[in-house]
């Protein structure tokens, strides 16, 4: 696992010299990959157009998205923040889990038992219950909905600032991933062939509806080159 510090500012890049560069470059390349269209929902961020294109680019730009009613980016602020919040919340209990996981996958994660607490620690989460989230507002403590404030707060600056500088460390970072990916300078996404949505709304889902983050008022600049760093 990487250090769980890696997540307070995922976007770093490392000089090369740096004693923990090559981790940080793997860290930076499963968090583009791999994190971010788990925390946007792969239909909304595909991991076949992670290496072509920005996640700040707007939903509409998503092949099967063209016409969607949907404002705002492929990944919102709240989306990434919420992964960025389930990581913190999890994070003792992952440190219990993954090295089992890592010797033997099948590997049986005790079930919780109140009389035994050997099995605590493998269910340990600092916000959330999931044996009491069946109702609206329950499952989460006060502290993580402040943690969750406190990310997209954290997020909003950041993007802010980047979009502000001509989003250049975003675009840093993608040249790093397509290096790491081993993806030749200068080639675009292959053209989408077959792509269709999933039938159901073009409406935003109540996920998008609750973000703060003026999704109305979300432009993309067309003339921005993802590529040019």
């Amino acid at each position: 696992m990487p250090p769980a510090d890696y997540f307070k500012d995922p976007y770093t890049i490392p000089d090369s010299g740096a004693s923990d560069a090559k981790l940080r470059v793997d860290f930076l390349v499963w968090y583009w990959c791999n994190f971010l269209p788990a925390a946007a929902g792969v239909e909304f961020l595909p991991k076949d157009l992670v290496n072509y294109r920005l996640p700040i680019q707007p939903l509409k730009m998503v092949p099967g998205y063209e016409k969607t009613k949907i404002k705002g980016p492929m990944l919102t602020v709240s989306c990434e923040a919420f992964g960025l919040v389930l990581v913190r919340n999890c994070w003792d209990k992952w440190t219990k889990i993954v090295p089992q996981k890592a010797v033997d996958d099948k590997w049986p994660i005790p079930k919780w038992n109140k009389d035994d607490k050997t099995t605590h620690d493998y269910h340990k989460t600092l916000w959330s219950d999931g044996r009491n989230g069946q109702k609206k507002a329950q499952g989460w403590s006060p502290e993580g909905y402040e943690a969750l404030n406190q990310e997209m707060d954290k997020l909003l600056k950041f993007r802010d600032a980047d979009m502000k500088a001509g989003w250049a460390r975003h675009k840093a970072v993608l040249k790093l991933v397509r290096a790491t990916n081993q993806i030749p300078d200068g080639e675009k996404e292959p053209p989408v062939k077959g792509r269709k949505r999933k039938r159901g709304t073009t409406e935003a889902p109540p996920v998008y509806a609750k973000i703060r983050i003026q999704e109305e008022d979300y432009e993309w600049d067309e003339t921005v080159d993802v590529l040019a760093v």
